[in-house]
């Protein structure tokens, strides 16, 4: 799992849950574009801008990070559906007790961290989506 949680980001100002997580997703998203820039920068300046038959090595590098680390990425991006029941009725995220999961509260840190993560769970199915295509 990507955990964002063993940077100390808390001793420069308090930090919600919500907030780790947006960090969590932000990274995945940088890491998967990395690639991306690095890719366009190379063809700016060694080929004049000319993409035309060059986009095969960053489909396949974004495709092998993708592929390697697909669980992680999952797990990391349903990390608001893991909840656990607590004897009280009250149920809270398994990584971070402080959250108490589906209150109905539409406001709440856990209710925004799910609409978070529903959208960028359409990375992976894009990316499943593409492989099918492919194979198919």
């Amino acid at each position: 799992v990507l955990d964002v949680n063993i940077l100390p980001m808390n001793c420069m100002a308090p930090i919600s849950p919500l907030g780790r997580f947006g960090v969590r997703v932000a990274l995945i998203v940088c890491l998967l574009a990395a690639p991306g820039v690095v890719h366009i920068g190379k063809v700016l300046f060694l080929h004049g801008g000319k993409f035309t038959g060059r986009t095969s090595a960053v489909i396949g590098t974004t495709g092998m990070i993708f592929m390697a680390l697909i669980l992680s990425i999952v797990s990391s991006l349903v990390y608001p559906f893991q909840c656990q029941l607590h004897p009280n009725g009250l149920s809270t995220m398994r990584g971070d007790d402080g959250v108490v999961c589906w209150t109905g509260d539409f406001v709440s840190d856990h209710e925004r961290m799910i609409a978070l993560s529903a959208v960028a769970c359409l990375m992976p199915f894009a990316y499943l989506s593409m492989i099918t295509r492919v194979v198919w």
